[in-house]
């Protein structure tokens, strides 16, 4: 393939990206939104909440709205006990006698 085409076919490639792609959804599934956060954005480092670094334990892009928006302002950095602090409204979802959540409950 002549250099010059190859060239092409990537300029083409660059823009066929994000919201350009034939691809894209407008409601993504939740682990299209994960790959799209940590390819925009890269892993989490640092803990938004109490500065805790990847170094000190596991960092977590944490979503505040729970729209799984893709839109930064939608996601924090969290550490485990900061993102468990954040999701524990949703985790008082009631549950039935097994243990289950129980479907078709509003959330919190």
């Amino acid at each position: 393939m002549p250099k010059s085409m190859g060239l092409k076919m990537s300029l083409i490639a660059s823009k066929r990206t994000g919201q350009n792609s034939p691809r894209w959804q407008e409601t993504p599934s939740y682990n299209a939104v994960h790959l799209w956060l940590r390819k925009t954005y890269g892993s989490a480092i640092k803990c938004e909440e109490c500065e805790k670094k990847r170094e000190e334990g596991m960092i977590h892009w944490a979503n505040v709205s729970q729209k799984y928006l893709r839109d930064r302002t939608d996601w924090k950095q969290l550490c485990v006990p900061c993102h468990k602090q954040l999701d524990k409204p949703w985790l008082k979802l009631q549950r039935d006698s097994k243990g289950k959540f129980k479907k078709n409950v509003q959330r919190l």
